[in-house]
């Protein structure tokens, strides 16, 4: 048969089309797979770069390998895994221009209170131990001790919730709350009844929580709250800070009293609540002038989230001066996604390298 025969003709042609429509359809699934090609270069490209910046970090040479290991073995999952446990949000926060206005104003609050009650005459700088812890805390915080009046330790949270309680029934100002964990039981409405009745008497009531930590927990009595006139706020960093999150525990009543520790909002750390048999944690409650310095990191928090200014006299009233042998020297170690520095465990790798006869560590965990 000829090549140029009708027949031939008919034969070759649909080799022919089938085989433009093999060469159609492969084109088309190339350009479909485009993106998706171009995507995980740029995952690989992107897992590079911060195996790079991992390694200029100045970071625990054990941390960094950890880290080039995860990434290395699973590229993908690994790099989402960096972006949200991984960053280095302390470095990053220092270039937050709202977080160091806000960290500005409440150095400039403090120094007057630093002059009038100088390190220097501190007998805390006279010896050795203290004076070495109280200089490393200074060096990361820029705090210095303060005296601190009316110490009181709790190691129950009903002693401790039932005196915050009291203080908040006597609050004449206003009255700054804010915590990790607030949950909803019998206990947090008692506050927010509380909290309620203070805003029907003129006081100022802001409440900061955690946006992860509560997040398990019905916003039903705070919504009340905030419609009670309160104004109640969730600390709800964006998604890439999900492991950065605020894990204080503090309230602050009329700026003259303060409360600090480890006791979350909620029915058990009273008696263990409906999970444990019981609760065993620290909280602290004291007065005088190292209530200022505890204020400031609230008032900072406040600004970065809220954008209003609490660092004025009405919400900084100024300190009497303690009795002498009422009170003692106390100094304010902090640690966040906002610090330059792991003050906290700095401070105490510090206090336990300089122990000589003893260390002794407590926690509830």
């Amino acid at each position: 048969m000829s090549s140029d025969s009708p027949s031939s003709a008919n034969v070759m042609l649909p080799v022919y089309a089938g085989a433009r429509r093999r060469g159609q359809g492969a084109l088309l699934g190339y350009h479909r797979s485009m993106p998706m090609n171009l995507i995980v270069a740029a995952i690989y490209l992107y897992a590079l770069v911060v195996i790079v910046t991992l390694v200029y970090e100045e970071r625990d040479p054990s941390t960094t390998l950890a880290w080039i290991l995860v990434i290395l073995l699973f590229p993908v999952g690994g790099v989402v895994l960096y972006v949200l446990f991984g960053r280095d949000w302390r470095r990053i926060g220092g270039r937050d221009a709202q977080l160091q206005i806000a960290t500005e104003a409440g150095r400039h609050r403090m120094a007057a209170l630093y002059e009038r009650f100088p390190f220097s005459e501190c007998e805390l700088a006279s010896t050795s131990l203290e004076g070495h812890i109280a200089r490393c805390i200074t060096a990361q915080n820029r705090t210095q001790p303060l005296p601190c009046a009316e110490l009181e330790v709790f190691t129950s949270g009903a002693e401790k919730f039932e005196r915050l309680l009291t203080d908040i029934s006597h609050a004449k100002r206003f009255v700054h709350l804010e915590y990790f964990i607030w949950e909803s039981d019998a206990l947090t409405q008692r506050f927010c009844d509380a909290l309620a009745e203070k805003v029907a008497q003129g006081v100022e009531v802001r409440v900061l929580y955690d946006f992860v930590g509560s997040f398990f927990h019905r916003k039903t009595q705070l919504r009340a709250l905030a419609k009670a006139g309160a104004v109640v706020r969730a600390d709800a960093a964006n998604w890439q800070k999900l492991n950065y999150r605020n894990h204080r525990k503090m309230a602050v009543v009329d700026g003259a009293i303060a409360y600090t520790g480890g006791m979350n909002l909620g029915q058990e750390y009273v008696d263990g609540g409906s999970r444990f048999e019981t609760w065993r944690d620290t909280h602290l409650r004291f007065t005088g002038p190292l209530v200022a310095d505890l204020h400031t990191l609230f008032c900072m928090r406040w600004y970065r989230l809220v954008g209003e200014d609490l660092y004025d006299d009405a919400h900084f009233p100024e300190p009497a001066n303690p009795a002498h042998g009422t009170w003692v020297w106390a100094q304010l170690s902090f640690s966040g996604p906002e610090t330059p520095w792991q003050a906290i465990r700095q401070t105490y790798l510090v206090a336990i390298g300089a122990a000589r006869k003893r260390v002794w560590l407590q926690s509830p965990y």
